[in-house]
């Protein structure tokens, strides 16, 4: 959650980072190292193909967002950076409307088990049919709650993608000199 000067703004994070490295293998290891467990965070994704000079790395890492630019700037000193991309997506209108949603249907949850303590004497029929929606709107509101969950998760986390590729050892410079004079 980041606060934005009139309330609190829930925000999801993301990044991407693509990395040339001297040792891809090595820099994967130090990169999948960075997360701390206990802050939740972990791996998300990883691959890890080819050996050598043809050795490349993905990994997804999630991170608290309150570290994100920390990491991303221990990513930087794995190797030299081609790209990189952060944005965020504001989830805080989506977070409001799920709690207003989970507060409206806990009242008609009340509302329904007020009315079947009052209804002790009605007929079982009647009974069974209040049961039946208690138990709709009890469902609802637990989706609803998990959704919430997930949300706070997404809001807390923030995403790194990191692309590892070796070093080409022609810097982009040299090579585009040496293309421009081949013309």
């Amino acid at each position: 959650v980041v606060a934005d000067g009139v309330g609190e703004r829930s925000v999801v994070r993301k990044a991407s980072i693509e990395i040339s490295s001297r040792d891809v293998r090595a820099d994967f290891a130090r990169a999948a190292l960075l997360v701390n467990d206990a802050l939740g965070e972990f791996v998300e994704a990883s691959a890890l193909t080819g050996e050598g000079p043809a050795a490349q790395g993905t990994l997804t890492l999630r991170v608290s967002a309150g570290r994100l630019d920390d990491v991303l700037n221990e990513l930087r000193a794995l190797g030299t950076v081609a790209t990189e991309k952060s944005g965020g997506d504001d989830v805080t209108e989506q977070v409001v409307d799920l709690a207003a949603r989970v507060r409206n249907e806990q009242k008609v949850e009340d509302e329904l088990l007020k009315l079947l303590e009052s209804r002790k004497g009605a007929p079982l029929k009647e009974i069974l049919d209040l049961r039946e929606q208690v138990a709709k709107v009890r469902e609802r509101i637990e989706q609803m709650t998990a959704q919430q969950e997930r949300m706070a998760r997404s809001v807390s986390l923030a995403t790194i993608l990191v692309i590892l590729r070796p070093e080409t050892g022609v810097p982009a410079d040299a090579e585009s000199s040496r293309e421009q004079s081949a013309i």
